[in-house]
């Protein structure tokens, strides 16, 4: 999805949200459009400069090597350009079994990255359709509008946790016999509301990042075939035991999400199952 319609989404959501909070009115009005383009303004500002400036430093933290000749190279070149790719992104490896992949950055700035064990479990078949997949979040710029998602759901819970927290202050300010009291009130009622719509935002942006993962498959199957895609599934689907992508930043971008202990609903990523079946029934 585009980062325009994404930040229109979140401009509505915001809208909507801050318009309930202060009433059907001309000030709620008034009030609910200069938060929307505050947070939209900072999601906006937030998502350009991190999805820019990091690809560097997601393939240095996870200890990417340069891959510079070889069928890989061949492959992800020959694939970008048929998604219409016109800046070829990095192509990195990592000296580790674990059996993954992902992709960072925007189309004009970006980077793949292999796991020795994906490499060495697939077929060059296989790998050509997971490639295809990381071109396809790429040519979409997921980077850019994961990175908006969630800047804005965290700007919104801010906003609210605001006047909680001011309240507190000035009640503090006026009653100081019971201050203790009253900033214990006050941290109990920022914690359970922050608690609240940080839970209900996540929910979100869980279930965008998942159809982010379908809409990925599709662009693999387009770019080799639907068959090949699922193929390349379950052939992940029996190899993915013990992995160890420790870090949750790099492990919602990966191909499969190997630290999705809860179930789908909780998770960035559709299971590979329902992947399967969504291929398998050609829903795109």
């Amino acid at each position: 999805m585009k980062l325009g319609k994404v930040l229109l989404g979140i401009a509505m959501s915001t809208f909507l949200l801050f318009l309930v909070l202060a009433g059907v009115n001309f000030d709620g009005i008034t009030l609910a459009l200069i938060w929307t383009l505050i947070i939209v303004g900072v999601a906006w500002i937030t998502a350009i400069i991190k999805s820019n400036n990091s690809v560097e430093s997601y393939v240095k933290s996870v200890g990417g090597q340069p891959i510079t000749e070889g069928f890989i190279l061949d492959m992800v070149y020959t694939l970008a350009a048929k998604a219409g790719l016109e800046n070829m992104p990095q192509i990195a490896w990592v000296n580790s079994k674990v059996i993954n992949a992902f992709a960072i950055g925007t189309p004009k700035k970006s980077a793949i990255v292999f796991y020795a064990g994906i490499i060495e479990n697939l077929s060059r078949d296989e790998l050509s359709a997971i490639i295809g997949h990381e071109i396809t979040h790429i040519v979409n710029n997921d980077c850019t509008t994961r990175i908006a998602v969630l800047t804005a759901i965290q700007g919104i819970t801010y906003v609210i946790l605001a006047p909680i927290y001011l309240a507190g202050y000035f009640m503090m300010w006026i009653s100081p016999s019971a201050a203790n009291m009253i900033a214990g009130l006050t941290n109990i009622a920022i914690k359970i509301t922050g608690t609240l719509f940080g839970f209900v935002g996540q929910l979100s942006s869980l279930k965008y990042f998942r159809e982010q993962e379908y809409a990925a498959d599709v662009g693999a199957a387009n770019l080799t075939s639907p068959e090949l895609m699922a193929s390349s599934l379950s052939k992940l689907d029996a190899c993915i035991k013990n992995q160890q992508v420790e870090n949750p930043v790099i492990a919602a971008l990966c191909i499969y999400n190997p630290l999705s202990a809860f179930g789908e609903f909780f998770s960035t990523h559709p299971s590979i199952q329902n992947r399967i079946k969504a291929l398998n029934r050609k829903d795109f």
